[in-house]
């Protein structure tokens, strides 16, 4: 087998660690190698785990150690932000901080390193280490050691092999290549800043953002370049994905004038109490008695396979400054409409401080987006998939109608607009939904007496 080692430098040190046995590497001017080893304790890699709904990387926003710091178990390492929520990773082993393989702001790929933890005793399969080099860094040229090798020399045992090739190396993380292959940057050209020579995020966009030598007309406000992630990362994924789909549309206008006025009465009762109760509350508990009579509503497609499923886990769209994000109100179908509001406030408050679990966004069976509450009347929303309905509600606005007795009166009017997938819901079955649940809203009573 292969050992690849990346230069980084005419003279350096570099450490490698054979299971319990810290491995030191020296190259010099001589263009030789000298292995070595001391008898510590172990120093194990405390790697970045699967965090679970298909994540494949993070971005650290927060990290709470320092270079031999002492760790205990659960002990906070760092924060990280994925396309959908925010998670502080805690450290599963005792002992002492030797190196860190992260800074705030970088952008992770789940199974990579995050530290070296010094630490006295440790279970045989957390000590498990990958026999290979710990150079995180990417380059195109090695030089190659026979990895046999490495295992006979322990203690001051030593071993010299010649350079086989060495060409100049670039420091950089996969993440920062990844950005600088996809806008075609010439990595030569770009002053490093980082620790050792590394080119950060950060030198990329800079050297993006520098004026091209060639005449160009000059604009006063340049923009400058942002890769897309976090919470706009996954709507752009999703947004893409829902853009296949075949989409039946319908809309329809809601009176809300009877709910609203129950919705002014229960706030009176709940005065002394933490709860808002706002009309969206009903509105959710509406489609959730809707969706008890047409479940194909409240299914997921995927593979060509429908499946039905039992629990209405509702997601409510939230506009923040990070973009837009789905948590979802779980089983809805068993909650109250106090408890439904209750838990549309604790997502909502969640949602704009950027703290939301990845249980409050997975698993979600239907989606209203609210954008009435900002502006608009009619939308055409987009479905989420793999679910199969959305729907959208404008602002409500206040018109005249008639009433049952052919006069005009003052009404609080909403537009719902509803979309599903034309692959398994026809027409038909959308526009009974929807005038069921328009019933149970223009009627808020049957919101008790059916719930």
């Amino acid at each position: 087998m292969i050992l690849k080692i990346v230069f980084v430098s005419v003279n350096f040190q570099y450490r490698l660690y054979s299971k319990h046995l810290p491995i030191f590497i020296k190259y010099n001017s001589t263009k030789s190698f000298k292995f070595w080893s001391t008898l510590r304790y172990p120093i194990i890699p405390f790697k970045l785990a699967d965090i679970g709904e298909g994540i494949k990387e993070v971005t650290v926003k927060e990290c709470f150690v320092k270079l031999n710091q002492k760790l205990n178990q659960f002990d906070d390492v760092c924060e990280v932000e994925s396309d959908k929520a925010s998670v502080k990773i805690t450290s599963r082993f005792d002992g002492y901080v030797k190196n860190i393989n992260f800074k705030e702001g970088d952008v992770i790929p789940v199974g990579s390193t995050l530290l070296y933890i010094e630490t006295e005793e440790i279970k045989e399969k957390d000590a498990k280490i990958e026999e290979e080099a710990i150079v995180e860094e990417l380059s195109e040229n090695a030089v190659e050691i026979d990895k046999t090798q490495l295992s006979d020399y322990t203690g001051g045992n030593q071993i010299q092999t010649t350079e086989q090739s060495l060409t100049k190396n670039i420091l950089i993380t996969p993440a920062v290549r990844r950005i600088a292959k996809e806008y075609q940057v010439d990595l030569k050209k770009v002053k490093s800043t980082g620790k050792n020579g590394r080119i950060t995020k950060e030198d990329v966009l800079v050297y993006l953002n520098q004026p091209s030598k060639v005449s160009e007309p000059v604009f006063a406000n340049n923009v400058g370049l942002q890769p897309i992630t976090g919470y706009r990362k996954v709507m752009m994924r999703t947004m893409t994905e829902s853009n296949r789909i075949p989409t039946l549309t319908l809309s329809d206008e809601i009176n809300v004038s009877n709910l609203e006025t129950l919705r002014k009465s229960v706030k009176k009762l709940l005065q002394n109490d933490d709860v808002k109760v706002t009309l969206l509350a009903f509105v959710v508990k509406a489609i959730s008695l809707a969706l008890e009579r047409y479940p194909i509503l409240n299914s997921i497609l995927e593979y060509e396979t429908i499946t039905y499923l039992s629990s209405h886990n509702i997601g409510i769209a939230v506009d923040t400054e990070a973009g837009l994000v789905v948590p979802n109100i779980k089983n809805v179908q068993r909650l109250s409409i106090r408890l439904i509001a209750k838990e549309i406030q604790r997502l909502q408050q969640l949602a704009i401080e950027n703290k939301l679990s990845l249980l409050d966004t997975a698993n979600g069976t239907f989606t209203i987006s609210n954008i009435g509450s900002i502006a608009g009347t009619v939308v055409k929303p987009l479905i989420l998939p793999p679910q199969v309905a959305i729907v959208g509600i404008g602002r409500i606005r206040t018109l005249p109608r008639f009433n049952e007795n052919d006069q005009i009166e003052k009404c609080s009017i909403i537009n719902v607009s509803w979309a599903a997938d034309h692959r398994i819901i026809d027409g038909g079955t959308i526009a009974r939904f929807s005038n069921l649940v328009k019933r149970y809203v223009e009627n808020p009573g049957l919101l008790v007496t059916d719930a």
